[in-house]
């Protein structure tokens, strides 16, 4: 490892993430780290690879490979690396970093710039959940809209801006020290998980009749629970 770190020219320090091209999962991509994909065996493999980089990178962004032992490298976009030929041994792939304005398709960054909004925007240090209930109800039926007129571009922006109140309230309730997005995202994840035990859990499931007699009887019992811890 040492060895490919150095041929790469990476700096430890900055983060490193290590992968199989196998079934390689972009959400668990750190963007903001250097990127080692191995096990790429074939063309198939990296074809894969490529698809999975693309939906988090740039199609253009710079990435460099390596066939097997060999120390031979070739830089070249990431879009052409199921283009590069392999033959007995497997290719490694090294991804750099994206700087943070082209994180554009991280959650993090969203973070990052709401993080830094928070505390330098005197408009977004002045709002409440009540104050900002009027842009709740704005964006709510601006996505109406954009679904009413198939205009799945705007529903994208709009579908944002509802994200963006959800970051805000998320915000507010930080700064008075009642709750976070951390905890909001701590509540859906638990509910993702209680409600689907058919998914989950193989719980036997075979028509969507059965699907929402198992969600109603799910919510009775979160409420049945709720009224008991009151």
């Amino acid at each position: 490892m040492d060895e490919l770190i150095r041929i790469f020219g990476i700096e430890p320090t900055e983060g490193l993430q290590i992968i199989s091209g196998i079934n390689l999962d972009s959400n668990r991509l750190d963007l903001g780290s250097h990127l080692l994909v191995t096990k790429i065996a074939d063309t198939f493999i990296a074809s894969d690879v490529k698809l999975a980089l693309m939906e988090k990178y740039p199609d253009e962004h710079p990435v460099v490979v390596m066939i097997g032992d060999t120390q031979q490298i070739a830089h070249l976009p990431l879009y052409e690396i199921d283009q590069y030929p392999i033959t007995d041994a497997k290719l490694i792939l090294y991804v750099p970093p994206l700087p943070l304005d082209e994180r554009t398709k991280s959650f993090a960054t969203t973070q990052y710039y709401m993080d830094a909004i928070q505390a330098g925007d005197i408009w977004v240090q002045e709002q409440t959940h009540e104050s900002l209930l009027p842009y709740l109800k704005e964006e709510s039926e601006e996505v109406f809209e954009a679904i009413a007129n198939n205009d799945e571009d705007n529903l994208i922006e709009e579908l944002g801006d509802i994200l963006l109140q959800v970051i805000y309230h998320a915000g507010h309730a930080e700064q008075e020290g009642t709750f976070s997005l951390e905890d909001i995202l701590e509540a859906l994840n638990r509910k993702l998980r209680r409600r689907h035990p058919h998914v989950f859990d193989g719980y036997p499931v075979e028509t969507i009749e059965d699907i929402d007699a198992m969600w109603q009887a799910i919510k009775k019992k979160e409420k049945e629970n709720n009224d008991e811890t009151r």
